[in-house]
This record gives structure tokens, C-alpha cells and sequence, in this order.
């Protein structure tokens, strides 16, 4: 993979067979390179009035498995 950062919206992440979300997709992942040095941020959209403070870290436990 050549440097740069490297965008993966929704629709790729469900369209590639590497991934095994098991239904918990996210929006976006961002891939960054640099100097040998990789990153992957994964990015959740959410409007303020649907945000479940309750709900944080079990979503965040199911991204952690991706």
C-alpha cells in the first residue's frame, strides 16, 4: 500500500471479503501511512438526538473485534 491516507466508506467495507463484520459495519475507515507507520480509524456517524450514551461501549467493543 502505497503512503498517503486512504478513505473505505460503508458500502466498500460491506462489498470486501477480508472484513467479517458480523452486521456491525462503520460508516468509514481511514487508513493512514507514513514512514512505515500504519494507522486505521474507524469512523461513526451520529446526529446528537440518537446518541445512547448506554450503548457506547458495547458498540465500541464490536469495532474492536473488526
Amino acid at each position: 500500500m502505497p503512503e498517503g491516507v486512504f478513505m473505505a466508506t460503508k458500502l466498500q467495507i460491506k462489498e470486501c471479503a477480508i472484513l467479517d463484520s458480523s452486521g456491525a459495519e462503520p460508516d468509514f475507515l481511514i487508513f493512514k501511512r507514513r514512514d512505515d507507520k500504519q494507522s486505521c480509524y474507524v469512523i461513526e456517524l451520529k446526529d446528537g438526538h440518537q446518541f445512547d450514551t448506554k450503548k457506547s461501549v458495547c458498540r465500541k467493543e464490536n469495532v474492536t473485534r473488526l
